[in-house]
């Protein structure tokens, strides 16, 4: 009898539209429809605040839209997932986030900032995901949003 194996995809989401749409996007354009049943996935939708903004004992700065757009989005794909909210640099703490839990996956969006604005800033969080995650990463460009 073969054991059921969970994917576990992180999804830094920013608890907008353009975090949304890279949820959306993955479910449908990455992940195939679950065909075998011994593959299931798992997604962790991971939200940081800088902590000046956030201290842990307040309510998370979620957007109460976007919370029901990810409650709707993974239930409508009979996806089991879980919410976790982290304070500090995004860049970094998404990929010690990615490394503690373990994914398989991660995915991150895409602000399309222009190449001037990365090059006088310290560089986009997908460019540094990229180049520091130690699991495979997904940046999704929001077409518009």
């Amino acid at each position: 009898m073969e054991v059921e194996r969970r994917r576990k995809i992180v999804v830094a989401l920013e608890g907008n539209k353009k975090g949304i749409y890279a949820l959306q996007w993955v479910l449908t354009s990455l992940i195939p429809p679950l065909t075998d049943s011994f593959t299931s996935n798992h997604f962790v939708i991971l939200s940081v605040s800088p902590q000046e903004n956030w201290n842990g004992n307040q309510s998370p700065p979620w957007d109460e839209e976007a919370l029901e757009m990810v409650k709707e989005t993974c239930e409508k794909h009979n996806i089991s997932y879980e919410m976790i909210l982290l304070a500090g640099e995004a860049k970094v703490i998404i990929c010690e986030a990615a490394r503690k839990l373990a994914a398989d996956l991660l995915v991150v969006g895409n602000h399309d900032y222009g190449g001037t604005r990365r090059l006088f800033c310290s560089g986009s969080v997908g460019d540094y995901c990229v180049r520091n995650a130690k699991c495979p990463v997904v940046v999704v460009k929001s077409r518009g949003l």
